[in-house]
């Protein structure tokens, strides 16, 4: 070989490798969002895909600087010029950077600036290649703050499989007054009654295999106290499918709990109450009616009592007449007497046995005017008290009518009652009903 032929072969050497070079540059700048600046930071070239993502022409880009692209304020700090100073020295740079588009939109890049270098060594340009990660970025940063918001508002703790506990957040210890040194690697069941897992003894092996629970659970605190809470057990599944942590969301829902266990006794009491109500008002109901019935018949003796009173009266009328006609036929017969001893005595002897018997005639006379007398005091005192008894009697016809119409009132009030009674028990019926 002539020496002249091997000086010959590494020019063309050089130059394979400057195409080679050349097409994979082409072939990134294709492929790839590439841009490329001189070392102080202006534009020498972008790639097609570049141009689409930050929405540009080529030709508006050429000899601008790279901080076109980014926010104001971070241009005009230390750590930009710094940045492009160590790029210069031929630094890399990678990592996740907030660009804006020619729009002014964000645009969120995962990218590597990285120098290239001349045949002497020295940093001939920057050349960048980056991916646009901005949905993604959003994506994950929504995923964080609805974690956080999570977090925030309810009880978190995580399980492994079998129910060993591996973290838990604020809320879930303080709700239960723990510390987080005294739940981490202990089992589930430190937060229940005996009653739950006697109940469900299949709970963790159940989650184990990928099914959810969701409810509400009695659990008890550090203190012994019951905590009411409202939570959902979520298995969580790797690439593979397989469940490697269960992770539970819970509320406190204590004093909702304790206040429909208040309503809902309230609601026994006012159904045991209206039940008692209606039965009484029916049992007093029932005796309202006999009373009415009583004083019904009550009324009906008493009005023929007040007949009977008014016929005795009628006949003291008639007594008083017959002894009015007995006092004048004793009058007459004392008269007659009289008369009957005047003329005996005028006859003489022989009128002496005649005004014997005309004596007896006289004072027969006499007691019988006596006797008419008494019997005419006792029939008047007798008519007296017929007319008193009368009165009385009517005076308590009248009261026991006013009664029986008052008793009537109150039965129709005891029948509303007794009906107003069975429509509460039946309203708090079915509000229990619709409770459970």
């Amino acid at each position: 070989m002539w020496p002249f032929d091997k000086n010959n072969e590494e020019p063309e050497q050089k130059l394979s490798l400057q195409h080679h070079n050349h097409l994979i540059v082409a072939s990134m700048s294709k492929s790839l969002v590439t841009i490329e600046f001189d070392t102080q930071g202006h534009i020498q070239n972008a790639s097609p895909l570049f141009l689409q993502a930050m929405g540009y022409q080529l030709e508006e880009l050429m000899g601008k600087h790279h901080r076109i692209f980014c926010d104001k304020s971070y241009t005009q700090s230390a750590d930009y010029t710094q940045f492009w100073q160590s790029l210069a020295r031929g630094e890399v740079k990678s990592g996740t950077f907030e660009r804006y588009s020619k729009t002014g939109d964000l645009v969120i890049i995962e990218a590597t600036y990285f120098p290239i270098f001349d045949d002497t060594g020295s940093v001939k340009s920057v050349m960048k290649i980056a991916s646009d990660v901005t949905e993604k970025v959003k994506k994950a940063q929504a995923d964080k703050d609805l974690i956080t918001a999570l977090h925030q508002n309810f009880a978190v703790i995580e399980f492994q499989p079998d129910g060993t506990i591996l973290d838990a957040n604020k809320n879930f210890l303080s709700g239960l007054g723990y510390a987080i040194e005294q739940v981490q690697g202990q089992h589930h069941r430190m937060f229940c009654f005996d009653d739950f897992y006697q109940e469900n003894p299949n709970f963790w092996r159940e989650l184990a295999q990928g099914r959810a629970f969701s409810g509400r659970f009695l659990r008890k605190t550090s203190y012994g106290e019951e905590l009411w809470i409202q939570a959902s057990y979520s298995p969580v599944r790797n690439e593979k499918g397989e469940v490697y942590k269960v992770v539970k969301f819970a509320s406190d829902i204590t004093d909702d709990v304790n206040r429909e266990m208040a309503i809902s006794e309230a609601a026994n009491i006012a159904y045991s109450t209206a039940l008692q109500t209606s039965q009484v008002a029916q049992e007093g109901n029932q005796v309202l009616h006999d009373t009415v019935g009583i004083s019904q018949r009550m009324m009906d003796n008493l009005t023929v009592s007040i007949s009977q009173v008014e016929e005795l009266a009628s006949l003291s009328d008639d007594v008083s007449e017959i002894v009015k006609t007995i006092g004048s036929i004793a009058e007459q017969t004392n008269l007659l007497a009289l008369n009957a001893a005047i003329e005996a005595a005028r006859a003489g002897d022989q009128g002496r046995g005649f005004a014997v018997v005309a004596d007896e005639v006289r004072k027969l006379a006499s007691r019988t005017s006596e006797s008419t007398e008494e019997i005419t005091q006792v029939v008047n005192k007798n008519m007296s008290l017929t007319k008193e008894v009368t009165q009385a009697m009517n005076d308590v016809n009248y009261v026991a009518q006013e009664a029986s119409g008052k008793i009537q009132t109150v039965s129709e009030t005891m029948d509303e009652i007794y009906t107003g009674a069975e429509s509460v028990a039946s309203a708090v019926n079915s509000f229990k009903g619709k409770e459970s």
